[in-house]
């Protein structure tokens, strides 16, 4: 096992994937976590393919527990936790004049409770190692007018 561990949240796909893929390239241990468990399960074989260890965490985000349980499960299976990156997000799309109470809450949960939830249990165990690193992902929705993504944007400025 490396001497490093990331968890990524959002890791089946798109920029959480590119994030796990390249920490495994520099050797790390990385815990792809996503609700979607084929994509956690196959980036998670890319890493271990791409020079360091991975290992799939499914997890929904939009529970109470989700985030928390994302952190135990990588302390489980690697032992530890040295950084932690929320890049999982939703990004309803609706008209402004169509917007749904559903996109909202869909979008505050994962885009903001999960991370603030998944900051303080990965905060309490790097509290325990003296140390250690989270990253937020946000969007450059929040300083620009995308029309369409008012809870995105909403939710990633709320993160900022």
């Amino acid at each position: 096992m490396s001497e490093q561990v990331i968890a990524v949240s959002g890791g089946a796909q798109g920029f959480g994937e590119a994030i796990c893929r390249a920490m495994a390239a520099r050797g790390w241990t990385v815990a792809v976590a996503d609700l979607n468990a084929q994509g956690a399960a196959a980036v998670a074989a890319a890493c271990n393919q791409g020079g360091g260890m991975g290992f799939p965490i499914v997890v929904d985000l939009a529970t109470p527990e989700g985030p928390g349980d994302m952190i135990e499960q990588t302390i489980d299976r690697a032992g530890r936790l040295d950084v932690l990156v929320n890049c999982a997000a939703v990004a309803p799309v609706e008209a402004f004049l169509d917007m749904t109470a559903q996109a909202w809450e869909r979008a505050l949960l994962i885009n903001v409770r999960a991370v603030a939830l998944a900051m303080a249990a990965a905060g309490r165990e790097m509290a325990k190692r003296n140390g250690g690193r989270i990253i937020n992902v946000t969007s450059a929705a929040v300083r620009m007018a995308l029309p369409n993504y008012t809870a995105y944007a909403a939710s990633k400025a709320a993160v900022d």
